[in-house]
């Protein structure tokens, strides 16, 4: 499973998960309650489903986002490309079980990847002394309960465990660094890896069988990625001056990072028995991430990217239309706020506001199975502008500045599977 996220979701976060979700821009998925993967997105909705449930879901991402503008070292232009599409495509999804003690009592398993990204820029990119490749794998898997209390309320409880694996590519200005002796960059990696744990909480309330609100919350998880800082030198290190040697040896590194918690409300009402409208919003606590910062075990000064996000929210609504016993079709529209503005934002993280589009439809084979297939568009919206400055350090007396815009946006294609037993 490849995680990608800069054209499709607010920050690292992959919102994708469920095809059936993804068919109305996520709406009502916290009350809603339709199959197994309410499992992740409100765990209390357990209690809705009767027997014994499965469900999968893989999401076909493809994703465009191009930069167009330039860079500038101590104010003198860099040369070199404006990077290409930064974003290849890709798949996301999660699988999803619940197992019923009773009506009352389930037990339910999810196996998701909700944060994840990829850039990768040409190697002449005129920012790639700021970022040139970036990737982040999240995967969770959440051990959940779920307990009906009265015929209205029921709770929701689960742990998160979490890995996550990273990759931060950067090019190093060998040519500025020793005054044009070297024409080539050199080039360097930092790869680590975290197992974390967290915790998720969710709790639904249904006024009358046709009506329900759910509340989910996922909390924090922080990570401290340990691993290795990797250099490749287009020289013999021998040939470079001390303190260039001492900068592209081979050491380990860490960074630590705080995968944000998120907060959820939804909301279902049937119109008729055969309409149905959701709605939901969406919390994401994104101004945790205040800087990446690399430290090296050598002992070298620390690297340093001020990012300074601040939170996103988002926000959908949707209908549900049964045509027959066995078909039906969804159509949804969402906003996303991204927690980046032109005033943070990165080459590594180029995120901005998008306006969802989805439709999808639904097919029961039998009663105790049905597909879900589903669409959605994004489209980046409002300014995407960058100004970003990496300012000189005793260690790298040089200013790098990254200018211009960015264009993105997304399509998605979602198939899901769902069965009872």
């Amino acid at each position: 499973m490849v995680a990608i996220a800069q054209a499709e979701a607010g920050g690292f976060q992959l919102k994708e998960l469920s095809a059936d979700s993804l068919a109305t821009s996520l709406a009502g998925q916290s009350a809603k309650a339709s199959d197994a993967s309410t499992v992740f997105s409100n765990p209390a909705g357990m209690t809705r489903l009767q027997g014994h449930h499965l469900s999968a879901t893989t999401s076909g991402v493809m994703p465009y986002a191009s930069f167009s503008g330039g860079a500038t070292r101590n104010g003198a232009p860099i040369a070199g490309s404006i990077g290409g599409d930064a974003i290849g495509d890709g798949l996301v999804g999660g699988g999803y079980g619940v197992y019923s003690f009773s009506n009352d009592l389930k037990f339910g398993v999810a196996v998701v990847s909700p944060f994840g990204l990829r850039s990768k820029y040409a190697s002449d990119f005129v920012g790639r002394y700021q970022a040139l490749d970036s990737s982040l794998m999240n995967f969770q898997v959440q051990p959940t309960i779920a307990y009906r209390i009265n015929s209205a309320l029921s709770v929701g409880l689960g742990i998160d465990i979490s890995y996550t694996t990273a990759k931060l590519g950067t090019a190093i200005d060998l040519p500025a660094l020793t005054g044009g002796l070297i024409r080539s960059d050199a080039y360097g990696q930092l790869s680590g890896d975290s197992t974390n744990v967290g915790f998720n909480v969710g709790v639904l309330y249904e006024f009358s069988p046709t009506t329900r609100i759910g509340l989910d919350y996922r909390s924090r998880i922080s990570t401290n990625l340990k691993g290795d800082a990797n250099f490749v030198s287009p020289v013999p290190l021998a040939a470079l001056p001390a303190a260039l040697r001492a900068a592209l040896t081979n050491t380990s590194g860490s960074a630590k990072l705080t995968l944000p918690d998120v907060a959820s409300l939804g909301f279902y009402h049937e119109v008729t028995p055969d309409f149905a409208l959701m709605a939901e919003v969406q919390w994401t606590n994104w101004s945790l991430f205040k800087e990446l910062r690399i430290k090296y075990g050598d002992g070298r000064p620390d690297s340093v990217t001020a990012e300074n996000w601040r939170d996103g929210w988002f926000f959908s609504v949707g209908g549900n239309y049964k045509f027959t016993q066995q078909f039906a079709g969804q159509l949804g529209i969402g906003y996303e706020i991204a927690p980046v503005t032109d005033t943070v934002r990165t080459a590594r993280i180029p995120d901005a506001d998008r306006l969802w589009t989805s439709a999808g439809i639904s097919y029961e084979f039998t009663p105790n199975s049905k597909i879900n297939l589903s669409y959605a568009h994004l489209f980046g919206v409002g300014s995407n502008n960058i100004s970003h400055v990496t300012p000189a350090t005793p260690s790298l007396p040089i200013t790098y500045r990254t200018t211009g815009s960015y264009n993105a946006d997304a399509d998605i294609i979602s198939l899901g599977y769902s069965v009872k037993f």
